[in-house]
């Protein structure tokens, strides 16, 4: 807000600042009887925070960001020009004993702090409801909750906040609220069913599902005979006694593979021959045919 103060020294002028809400404390904070009326800036018209002396000569008290702001080379109260280079100071310690002694409400409205405007920065930091604070779901890499709450807000937030820490039922590891969904689908510890739909398998994790597929004795397999000719299929578990019980079968399979083998060479062996003629510069080797 631009506002403008009046300076009565022989002529009739006007100051124009910036009044920021953060300079100043209003002085209505302050008890009647304090020394306040020693510290008024007269730039925002409120008590000076954090205080500086202008070089002026005369003691003048303004806000340090009130006087930074300031775009005179004169004092703002007496017109006094400081001398050259010189610049704000900070109050010498037997004022700022005194000014760290004013008693005075919290300035941020809390209605349940009234004290010694030097404790006043350590209220607001630790026990003020009413200062705003950053979620503590948040890191050192700024990664997580930025959102900021008055202290006495902070608790509701906290409970509901998507960046809440969350503990997995199955793998028992902490995850933000917002990503537990997608972290159940692909936990490695999730419980599944057995993928060949038996009942009788005990509940597996998903870390260990390509290795039961693997070995559900629930399985259908085909028999290690099907490249003889073998068509049965059946669980994993019951394969042996088929094997066991299919013996004889499976041996007359071998001697069918092996007779049509045998025709296939000599098939062969003859097309060989009569393509080549008798001056071939090859072997022939003629297996000889296994009597039954």
């Amino acid at each position: 807000m631009l506002v403008a103060t009046r300076i009565n020294n022989g002529r009739m002028g006007y100051i124009k600042a910036y009044r920021e809400h953060n300079m100043g404390l209003d002085d209505q904070l302050f008890a009647s009887d304090n020394n306040k009326s020693h510290f008024m800036c007269s730039i925002c018209l409120n008590v000076a925070h954090p205080p500086v002396v202008y070089p002026c000569g005369n003691e003048h008290v303004f806000c340090d960001g009130c006087i930074q702001g300031w775009r005179g080379n004169n004092c703002p109260e007496c017109r006094a020009v400081p001398p050259r280079g010189s610049r704000p100071a900070p109050l010498n310690p037997l004022s700022m004993r005194t000014y760290n002694s004013l008693r005075l409400k919290c300035s941020q409205g809390c209605g349940e702090w009234e004290g010694a405007l030097g404790d006043m920065s350590s209220h607001q930091s630790i026990t003020c409801r009413n200062t705003i604070v950053p979620c503590t779901h948040n890191n050192e890499s700024n990664v997580g909750c930025r959102a900021r709450f008055p202290r006495h807000q902070l608790l509701n937030h906290l409970l509901e906040c998507p960046y809440r820490l969350v503990r997995c039922e199955h793998c028992e590891r902490n995850c933000p609220a917002n990503r537990i969904v997608s972290h159940l689908r692909r936990c490695p510890m999730r419980p599944l069913a057995c993928p060949h739909g038996q009942a009788q398998c005990p509940t597996i994790v998903s870390a260990d599902l390509a290795r039961h597929t693997d070995e559900c004795p629930y399985k259908i397999i085909p028999c290690s005979w099907s490249e003889l000719g073998c068509v049965y299929r059946c669980v994993r578990r019951d394969m042996d006694a088929h094997e066991t019980a299919s013996m004889v079968q499976h041996m007359k399979l071998m001697k069918t593979k092996i007779t049509t083998q045998e025709d296939s060479i000599k098939s062969l062996t003859n097309e060989i021959r009569f393509h080549s003629g008798p001056t071939a510069d090859f072997l022939v080797l003629s297996i000889p045919r296994r009597s039954s």
